[in-house]
């Protein structure tokens, strides 16, 4: 013992000698300190009696005096668990009575901690894995689908973040932004009402403030109330702002049952996701934009040529309640407004002028500027004529432009398209025609394709159908 005892004290290892009957006999300092008893004695056995399943001495002894392998010993003021790996061998001596067994224990916990720390790092490439499989596919979503669709996907990005149960995509209310709408919704129950910005919400705290936040806790939370999240069982909440072009687009939010705060990674990555919302977002913006502005003319807002034929080939198509006609509305000379005045005030004048025949059609009915000083209206309704009369009437009054007082005067051309047969180049044409025709008789200041006394213009529908077939 004397021998194997100035060889144990050395060892950074935990040695003791212990006999099948339970006995130990030595144990080093390591081994004392291992399972924290005071000394050899007792308090060791008690730990070595309660230890796991694995008993080293009783598989030595049953393996013919060697054994290796995993063990547990326990901490005798703790009660917990220490993972060791063991070699155990029969010793005898001149004087043993019984065999006894030199246990050597390495203690493994550090082994395990670093283990610990491996299968979490691995979780966590995993999980940082799947959450950018995650944005690169909501990344091609929206770089191609309409907004429904992108919203949907966000939304259930966002609830795949682990331990999430609930996820939402607010957006304020056109045009006033008076309230949080919810347009598009992952979780329990059905999705939220109209939220008041006027009242303190998650979603309204995050918007007014433009940045991130969290609440670890509803019942602990004093910022804003949290029926929102009672109302669904969650308890704990992190919602991040989308950005538009010139003012927050909206608010993403996520919800978990779990009490806990959201670590620096999970709200990086919902702003990503939130990130790509805003981009497609503004994709689509630009896009809208861009074909207002291909059907639209600049200066007045008004549709353009392109809208215009575009409406007229839909109405082939579909069909329409009542014969559609065009008028050609050109401003009798108008250019010496231009050279009198200058441009601008013509161009505020132009913008007169669309008003007044935006104010003067039917509803349903599309107003265009087709360039300079010609207008022309695409009339859906059962009165063209009624409709150049209005035009007339309401340019007959003088407006006044940075002290000028000024007065326009106009031609009209109406071309009927009975049968919905006449491509928009032919109606054009016709309505060109009948503007001329208005131009020169200076009488009622309107002209209707086929009629040759422009008074007739608001005969029966049937007398205008006889006129155009004639022509044909």
């Amino acid at each position: 013992m004397a021998e194997f005892a100035a060889i144990a004290e050395r060892s950074p290892d935990a040695m003791y000698l212990r006999g099948a009957d339970g006995h130990v006999a030595y144990a080093n300092s390591a081994a004392q300190g291992l399972v924290g008893a005071g000394a050899a004695g007792i308090e060791f056995r008690e730990s070595l009696r309660v230890a796991g399943d694995v008993d080293p001495v009783l598989r030595a002894l049953g393996a013919g005096g060697v054994w290796t392998g995993d063990s547990v010993l326990r901490h005798v003021r703790s009660g917990a668990d220490i993972p060791v790996w063991v070699s155990a061998f029969v010793v005898t001596g001149r004087h043993a009575r019984t065999p006894v067994v030199a246990v050597v224990a390495r203690d493994l916990r550090g082994r395990f901690d670093v283990e610990c720390r491996l299968r979490e790092a691995v979780a966590d490439a995993a999980a940082h894995a799947r959450e950018q499989r995650t944005v690169a596919d909501l990344s091609r979503t929206a770089l191609t689908a309409g907004r429904s669709r992108i919203l949907a996907e966000a939304t259930e990005a966002a609830a795949a973040l682990a331990g999430m149960d609930c996820a939402v995509v607010f957006e304020p209310s056109a045009p006033d932004r008076s309230e949080l709408l919810a347009v598009s919704y992952s979780g329990p129950s059905a999705p939220p009402s109209a939220i008041p910005l006027s009242r303190l919400s998650h979603a309204g705290l995050a918007l007014r403030s433009d940045a991130p936040v969290t609440c670890a806790d509803r019942d602990t939370e004093t910022r804003f109330p949290t029926d929102f999240m009672v109302a669904r069982g969650v308890r704990s909440g992190a919602a991040v702002v989308i950005e538009g072009s010139d003012e927050p687009w909206g608010v993403l939010a996520v919800y978990s049952a779990e009490s806990g705060e959201f670590s620096d990674g999970e709200l990086a990555y919902l702003q990503t996701v939130a990130g790509v919302v805003s981009a497609a977002m503004r994709r689509q913006d630009l896009e809208t934009e861009l074909r207002r502005r291909i059907a639209h003319d600049p200066l007045t807002g008004l549709a353009n040529r392109v809208l215009v034929r575009q409406r007229i080939a839909d109405v082939r198509v579909h069909g329409n309640p009542c014969p559609i006609a065009v008028l050609v509305v050109d401003l009798d000379n108008f250019k010496m407004i231009n050279d009198t005045l200058g441009h601008a005030v013509g161009d505020r004048a132009l913008q007169f002028v669309a008003t007044l025949l935006a104010d003067a059609v039917d509803q349903g009915d599309i107003v265009s500027r087709f360039g300079g000083d010609e207008f022309v209206v695409l009339h859906l309704g059962p009165d063209p004529v009624g409709v150049a009369m209005r035009i007339l009437e309401g340019l007959a009054v003088s407006f006044g432009i940075d002290g000028f007082d000024i007065t326009v005067a106009a031609s009209i051309g109406i071309a009927v398209d009975e049968n919905y047969t006449a491509d928009a180049d032919d109606l054009f044409r016709r309505a060109d025609s009948a503007m001329y025709t208005a131009k020169k008789s200076r009488t009622t200041g309107y002209a209707v394709h086929g009629h040759s006394d422009p008074r007739h213009g608001s005969a029966p529908r049937s007398h205008i159908q006889h006129d155009l077939e004639f022509e044909q």
